[in-house]
């Protein structure tokens, strides 16, 4: 009967909790738990590998995930988010989305194994071949894992997604990756690390929504998928370019020690960003996909998106400029310092990163492939040529470059959701304001903090631990008393589903901070 249902709800595309409250609630605990645990994992991870590993073995394997990144975005032909996207799924749409994902694994499997010599000679890095080669493994397992994730994420099943992904960079990264690290295995440390944490994963998700191979594809269901699938792809691709074109050009013209170096940077910016993105993401898309046609109900939920990421966004990337050289200093030591000015240049970049998601996800959810794959050719062709032309000034340069061309990329995004939701730039404007505020308390105060703190000579976790609750406390002043035109509208609605008073003394807190009308 369990599994009748759960096909019924995949025929009607439901998952059970039709509003749009319900729904955003139950999708944002879970996907916010997640973020967090992951945060607090990877940052333990990466502390922990970058004083067992040099950056030139943290630049080969960066150069290898350029290509698996980039394959494994793009190569399995948008089945997954046909899938999430279509409004009615039955189980021959599934069955020919799941034998074209696995069948578009072992191609990309086989391309990258036998492309390793020629990649690796263009990066003139003969280590980099076996490196390939292992890492190949990853599109076949991603592969077999793309279409049971894609139906837990169009079940809004987040709490089981939650178990596996954390669970997977838990052993993989966490146990696989360090205990190698530790037994002295270098640059394998970290190969064996990503491969473990998908083959966790990919068992996990088969585990609870078990996909059979079948060796008859339905053709007519086969051809919905890619109509739509590759539109997807296409957009992706283009997106993808742009997201690892700065490594690729970092790693080829400057070379390993500098894209490890690199990397360690983009990747500590990027935590705000990825993780909360992935959580809209993985919430909004769905949700968005089964209210096509409801202009009224997707503007809120864009708007709100919009509000939530720059209230997180713009005060984190200011933090993140102000006490760089300390967060590189605590979590990566001192032989790291030297990326900290690259660090600041990116966090700038922060909020545009992170809030260009919520365009992104309106736009694959409206079906809007071709038109989001058309202005992805500006943001690729910036970061590339930005990129290249940073090289001949160095890693600050690129930082700078990327940033500029993440920023454009926001805007015409959010330009297309607009047009197609009939909304007004007014509202848009009107959606950032209250992280603006946010960001100017926490900006003032945080750097007054850590310039006095610099000045009496306070060690790294001083500062970093003191500036953060610095934050937070001047975050939740600027929510409580910010000005009425100010004022986060996502709060009220919020905090009616949430009802904080619920949580004892914390609830009580938090209405008194957000929401002081019911207090």
């Amino acid at each position: 009967m369990r599994e009748q249902g759960e096909m019924k709800a995949v025929r009607e595309g439901k998952s059970g909790k039709g509003n749009l409250s319900d729904d955003l609630l139950h999708g944002f605990k879970w996907s916010t738990a997640s973020m967090i645990l992951q945060a607090v994992l990877q940052l333990t991870v990466i502390s922990v590998l970058a004083r067992l590993l040099s950056p030139r073995e943290f630049g080969i394997v960066g150069m290898a995930m350029i290509f698996t990144n980039f394959f494994e975005r793009v190569g399995f032909l948008g089945a997954g988010p046909a899938i999430i996207q279509r409004k009615e799924v039955t189980s021959a749409h599934v069955r020919a989305a799941h034998m074209l994902s696995v069948g578009m694994g072992l191609v990309l499997f086989l391309l990258m194994f036998l492309s390793a010599p020629l990649i690796a000679a263009f990066f003139r890095e003969p280590q980099l071949v076996n490196v390939m080669r292992v890492l190949s493994l990853a599109f076949f397992i991603d592969g077999v894992s793309t279409i049971p994730e894609s139906l837990l994420q169009r079940d809004l099943r987040f709490r089981t997604l939650m178990m596996a992904a954390n669970g997977a960079y838990l052993l993989g990264s966490g146990v696989v990756g360090i205990g190698l690290a530790l037994s002295g295995f270098g640059v394998w440390s970290l190969v064996w690390a990503a491969i473990s944490m998908r083959v966790v994963k990919a068992a996990a998700y088969q585990y609870v929504k078990p996909q059979k191979l079948a060796w008859r594809i339905p053709l007519s269901e086969a051809r919905e998928i890619l109509r739509t699938g590759l539109g997807f792809s296409v957009g992706k691709l283009l997106s993808i370019i742009a997201l690892v074109g700065d490594n690729f050009v970092v790693g080829r013209f400057l070379g390993a020690a500098a894209l490890g170096m690199y990397g360690r940077a983009y990747q500590l910016m990027s935590i705000p960003a990825t993780y909360f993105g992935q959580i809209l993401e993985r919430v909004m898309f769905p949700i968005m996909a089964k209210r096509q046609g409801q202009n009224a109900e997707l503007r809120q939920i864009f708007f709100y998106s919009i509000e939530c990421g720059a209230l997180i966004g713009l005060p984190a990337g200011i933090f993140i400029y102000l006490t760089a050289p300390e967060i590189i200093r605590l979590l990566f030591g001192e032989k790291w310092l030297v990326v900290a000015p690259t660090l600041q240049i990116l966090a700038l970049g922060t909020f545009p990163r992170l809030c260009y998601k919520q365009s992104d996800t309106l736009l694959r959810s409206l079906g809007a492939v071709y038109r989001y794959a058309a202005r992805q050719m500006i943001y690729t062709f910036l970061v590339l040529a930005g990129a290249a032309a940073g090289c001949m000034l160095g890693l600050e340069a690129v930082a700078a470059a990327v940033s500029f061309a993440v920023t454009v990329n926001y805007l015409v995004l959010s330009q297309l959701g607009i047009r197609l939701l009939d909304a007004s730039w007014k509202s848009f404007v009107r959606a950032h304001l209250p992280g603006a505020w946010c960001a100017l308390l926490v900006g003032a105060g945080v750097h007054l903090f850590v310039a006095a703190a610099r000045g009496w000579f306070w060690s790294p976790l001083a500062v970093v631990g003191g500036s953060t609750l610095l934050a937070l406390f001047l975050a939740a002043s600027a929510l409580r008393w910010s000005p009425p035109m100010l004022r986060a509208r996502v709060i009220v609605p919020l905090a009616r589903v949430i009802r904080f008073e619920r949580f004892g003394l914390p609830g009580r807190v938090a209405n008194w901070v957000l929401y002081p009308e019911r207090a």
